[in-house]
């Protein structure tokens, strides 16, 4: 075989032109990925209410961490709340149904973003996907087969489906992984093999495979297994030649870290869309199911006129997916540490942090500063996830602050003593703990001059079998 050093900039110049772009392409793959995210909302909202996790993140809590940007957004009543989750069942049964599916598609985003917008400490990189998932099926003919909608308005059934729609949910997932895997591109993941260190001596008692996670190599390897595996199963899921070992290696890989981390739903939502990078007529190859699938639309029967506005968003939301994960190389510092960049940039369980957070209040009239802990104002789950994220510690000193002052107390004065672990190193301070928090300004585009420089020192070897 002759090499081609220009083989691949060809082959994207002719994926990505406007003609294949424009190409129709069988809808069974979009179809069942309704399914999916019509399940997966349903099934997220559903054990939402059933464990009572509705009322203890959302009712609960006497007060919330906004998210910068969004300190506008009202926090609804414990009934409004129940309603917004009720909502969100039936909003999942029905994009499952394809009962009007763009309003129940569009109903699901709006919830579910309202609900993780109203607390920074319930963020997880697994609820900002379907988030994403819901907004972009938003503008998705998924409806267009096998819903009640096509059943009641047959021209759904004309609506056109293209390649760049499939194209787009590939390049978000490939997004994800490419990011996760950068995010593990550091000396505490590759050279020191924390925090899975810290994670696999809590696992020892895992039946079957327990000693196996108390060998002194098992960290290593599986720090080195996640990283190679998050930075190269999208490439290997885009190449037909490789995808269905790709796939089977994907599903293994989700299956054994929901098995051993307690991460939720995250398996399942990677697993469902990464169906995705399959061809899309994969559904049609099922026995039996292939037959429910009305004929695919593959010729052109016009040239559609796509809106140069339309273009122009597309490739606005593209570029926003590869650089805001970027964001923490603009920041000074390790993002470890002062978490500057770490949301929405599928820094996916890179590390272990541990905080003891007391608040200092000094006061005019008084002599001394008064001790305040920030389990007086949070929950547990709260306070620990508070507890080593400088952001959060800031947002809640200038809210003791503010307390204070609506009592009557002027010139109020609120210190911190953080002292935080990360990956199992010696606590440190994460805060000066000279720096009255009421006057730093809490803008992520300012310099955190108030955020202590990381440890320098490397994380410590634990003890192993």
């Amino acid at each position: 075989m002759i090499f081609k050093p220009f083989s691949i900039l060809d082959r994207s110049k002719e994926v990505f032109s406007k003609e294949n772009l424009l190409a129709p392409r069988d809808h069974a793959w979009l179809i069942v990925m309704r399914f999916f995210v019509g399940g997966l909302v349903f099934i997220s909202a559903a054990r939402t209410l059933y464990h009572g996790w509705a009322e203890q993140f959302f009712i609960k809590p006497t007060y919330m961490f906004p998210y910068y940007g969004f300190e506008w957004l009202p926090r609804p009543e414990a009934s409004v709340v129940m309603a917004m989750f009720t909502g969100l069942v039936l909003a999942g049964l029905a994009i499952m149904a394809g009962a009007a599916y763009r309003l129940a598609m569009f109903t699901a985003f709006i919830l579910f973003t309202y609900l993780e917008l109203l607390d920074v400490t319930n963020y997880l990189n697994h609820y900002y996907l379907l988030s994403l998932l819901t907004l972009l099926m938003c503008f998705l003919p998924a409806h267009k087969d096998l819903s009640i909608d096509s059943t009641l308005f047959c021209k759904i059934r004309n609506l056109p489906h293209y390649s760049w729609q499939h194209y787009l949910l590939r390049f978000q997932l490939s997004a994800v992984y490419f990011w996760a895997g950068m995010a593990k591109f550091g000396e505490d993941w590759l050279l020191h093999g924390q925090p899975l260190q810290i994670w696999l001596r809590s696992r020892l008692e895992t039946p079957l495979i327990g000693p196996l996670l108390g060998l002194s190599q098992m960290p290593m390897l599986m720090s080195w297994m996640g990283f190679l595996f998050d930075s190269t199963i999208w490439i290997f899921m885009l190449i037909p030649r490789t995808r269905r070992v790709a796939f089977l290696v994907l599903v293994s890989f989700h299956i054994s870290t929901g098995l051993l981390f307690n991460i939720g739903m995250f398996p399942f939502i990677m697993t469902c869309a990464a169906t995705c990078f399959f061809a899309p007529d994969w559904p049609r190859r099922i026995p039996f199911v292939g037959r429910l699938f009305a004929p695919a639309q593959t010729s052109r029967l016009h040239t559609p006129r796509t809106p140069v506005i339309a273009w122009s968003v597309i490739a606005i939301y593209c570029t926003f997916q590869m650089l805001f994960p970027a964001r923490h190389l603009v920041y000074p510092g390790d993002v470890l540490w002062n978490e500057e960049g770490m949301r929405w940039s599928w820094k996916v369980m890179i590390r272990e942090k541990n905080g003891d957070i007391t608040y200092r209040v000094k006061l005019p009239e008084r002599p001394h500063e008064m001790h305040v802990p920030p389990t007086r104002y949070l929950t547990d789950h709260q306070a620990r996830e508070m507890s080593g994220q400088p952001d959060m510690i800031l947002t809640l000193g200038k809210h003791i602050g503010k307390l204070y002052e609506e009592q009557g107390h002027k010139n109020v004065e609120v210190r911190v003593d953080a002292w935080v672990s990360l990956n199992g190193r010696a606590p440190a301070l994460l805060i000066d703990p000279e720096v009255d928090l009421t006057k730093v300004s809490s803008s992520p585009f300012e310099s955190s001059h108030w955020i202590l420089p990381s440890p320098s020192t490397p994380p410590p070897r634990l003890r192993t079998r």
